[in-house]
Parts: C-alpha cells; sequence; structure tokens
C-alpha cells in the first residue's frame, strides 16, 4: 500500500541514517530503541493554542518517527515564548519537554538562555543523539555547545540565503548567520535536504549526508 510504501521510505532515509550515524562515529551498536532528542520550534511563539505545532518538514518527520515505535524514542525539546500548555506525549513513542525563557533569552543573549534551559532537559533526558532542526533561530546554536552526540539539519541555509534576500531585521539575521557559522563545525554531523546544501557546507561539516525534507503522510493518502 502507499502508507507502507511511505514508513519503508521513512525507515531507510530517517533511522538508518541515525543508526549508521551512532554506529560509524561512536561506535555503540543498539539493543534498544534509539533514544533521540530532536530540539526544534514550538510555532505557537505568543498564540495560545493547546497543542505545539511545527514547520511542515519536522511535523511529517515527527509522523514517520511515531510510525516506528520500537525503534525510536522521541523526545522532542522545545524553548517557548510564554507559558504555553505542555503535554506530556504527543504519540505512542513521542515525548515533548518545553522551558519558557524570557526575551533575553533568546537572540538578545546570543540563545544563552536557551542554551540553559535545553541543557537541562537534555541532562534529565540523557539521549544517545541529539538533533537540532535548523539554523534560522536557537537550535543549532543551542545544541552545538552540548557535549552529546549530536547532528544537525540544515532548513534554510543562511550563509547562502542572506547575502542573496538581504533579510530583515538586519541586525538579527547577520547575528543568526554568524551563529550558523560557529555552530556547524561543532556537530558530528550535518544532515542536507539538497545537494546544493551538502556542496556548499563542506568546507565546514565534519560529514554530511543527503536526506530529503520529510513529507507529511496525507500526501501518499
Amino acid at each position: 500500500s502507499s502508507r507502507a510504501g511511505w514508513v519503508s521510505v521513512f525507515r531507510c532515509f530517517g533511522v538508518s541514517v541515525f543508526r549508521c550515524f551512532s554506529v560509524s562515529v561512536f561506535n555503540f551498536a543498539m539493543s534498544r530503541p534509539l533514544k533521540v532528542a530532536l530540539v526544534m520550534v514550538d510555532d505557537r511563539f505568543t498564540q495560545a493554542a493547546a497543542l505545539p505545532f511545527f514547520g511542515a518538514a519536522p511535523t511529517a518527520l515527527v509522523q514517520g518517527f511515531e510510525e516506528l515505535d520500537g525503534e525510536v524514542e522521541i523526545h522532542i525539546v522545545c524553548c517557548m515564548m510564554g507559558n504555553h500548555p505542555r503535554p506530556v506525549k504527543l504519540g505512542k513513542n513521542i515525548w515533548f519537554h518545553a522551558e519558557a525563557v524570557s526575551k533575553w533569552g533568546f537572540i538578545r543573549s546570543l540563545h544563552w538562555g536557551c542554551h540553559r534551559a535545553v541543557r537541562r532537559m537534555i541532562q534529565q533526558i540523557q539521549p544517545d543523539i541529539v538533533h537540532a532542526q535548523g539554523t534560522e533561530r536557537w537550535c543549532a546554536i543551542t545544541v552545538s555547545r552540548l557535549p552529546y552526540p549530536k547532528v544537525l539539519t540544515i532548513h534554510g541555509f543562511l550563509r547562502m540565503i542572506d547575502p542573496l534576500m538581504k533579510m530583515q531585521p538586519r541586525w538579527y539575521w547577520k547575528t543568526q548567520t554568524l551563529l550558523e557559522r560557529w555552530a556547524i563545525p561543532r556537530f558530528d554531523g550535518v544532515v542536507a535536504i539538497t545537494t546544493y546544501t551538502q556542496n556548499n557546507v563542506a568546507d565546514i561539516a565534519k560529514q554530511s549526508w543527503v536526506v530529503p525534507n520529510a513529507t507529511d503522510q496525507r500526501y501518499f493518502a
């Protein structure tokens, strides 16, 4: 069926990257579900909503991981702008962890408040691998400082995008571009969603893989 095919594709591209990464780089084999801390942005920001929501690609990624119960254990880690509801679980093998961070804990302090919050949550989770989603906000810079096996997915490569688009406000995106440049070499590996990104990150990434963005399962219905 199309659903079975979708799950098979996701298993090949998703879990295989993490398992091969953990064995080849850190030399440990898994006899239990792989515990992954997925560090990403909760897009509620200041909106009132009962459940967290994420971008299209991270949402599809979580959908795929939920189909792999028994193979992976996913712990979503978020820094929030405000005290939103924090459900303990979002799926049978998907846990949700979040802390509220003041506005000074974000870009004004180079995301130092987010780093402290993420570090506390990661120490509690004790994951096998930490996976940061994106360089546009706080995820990459906070995870890059952690003493854990870590991988980064680059969604929008600021070093290539910002000089062309001159995104506003300038101070924010110039700062984020500098933080991206500092963070990437500190990851053990980078997941690029295109060969273009992989080619352009090769000079600063330790190693990289091309894995296309996950797709919402409704596309295959």
